[in-house]
């Protein structure tokens, strides 16, 4: 088994390590987010540890990516301080396992308890149950919202914030969709077009072959 290691925090490295090493996993450790990034698929860990406090906005981006390959990674997230609300909701939807904080006096018992279960259990942050909870990744950013009927092909995207979606056009790709329907405990990756556009929401439609089905 191998776990990969993304910190550039000597207190997250020797924890994770210490335990990683004594559950029998082999270690990978980077420090450069991108490098790693561009060399998970070569390492193909089991697990995967991240740093958010050193990479607030990134570490989003890689599991995003790795989530979209379909693949069932374990991911860990560890922070100095606690996540916002946003923050919380973004590496729930995006299948983080656990969040773990540097500050904790039981961080390394608390890990490899976690680290043992072979179930993962998230907290699901659901608003309307008509809805579907939805987040785009885009050339600018992740963008949160709730996606509305979905036919499974398209469907009808609001975000949480209008000003999220002003830079996104008709024709605009999305890299990679999160789709998180809550009644069926099913998670959709995949590629999308904007077909439709204006102020308020975006209609979608996801490109052929590319969706991944996730429970």
């Amino acid at each position: 088994m191998k776990a990969l290691i993304i910190a550039d925090s000597d207190i997250l490295i020797d924890v994770c390590a210490s335990v990683l090493k004594k559950s029998g996993y082999e270690i990978i450790i980077y420090r450069w987010l991108l490098k790693a990034l561009d060399n998970i698929e070569e390492i193909s860990p089991d697990v995967i540890i991240l740093d958010a406090s050193s990479y607030p906005r990134h570490w989003k981006i890689v599991v995003q990516s790795v989530a979209s390959d379909g693949d069932n990674r374990r991911f860990f997230l560890f922070s100095e301080k606690k996540l916002s609300p946003s923050e919380l909701r973004k590496a729930d939807f995006l299948c983080v396992e656990k969040i773990f904080s540097l500050d904790s006096e039981t961080i390394s018992s608390d890990f490899a308890l976690c680290l043992k279960q072979n179930t993962v259990s998230r907290a699901v942050i659901f608003s309307e149950p008509e809805e579907i909870e939805c987040i785009l990744g885009t050339e600018f950013g992740i963008i949160t919202g709730h996606a509305s009927k979905f036919d499974g092909h398209t469907f009808l995207f609001v975000p949480d914030y209008k000003s999220n979606i002003e830079n996104l056009k008709v024709d605009s790709k999305i890299r990679n969709v999160v789709i998180k329907k809550i009644a069926e405990d099913k998670i959709f990756v995949a590629k999308a077009m904007v077909t439709f556009c204006n102020a308020n929401s975006l209609e979608l439609k996801l490109e052929e072959g590319s969706r991944n089905e996730r429970f």
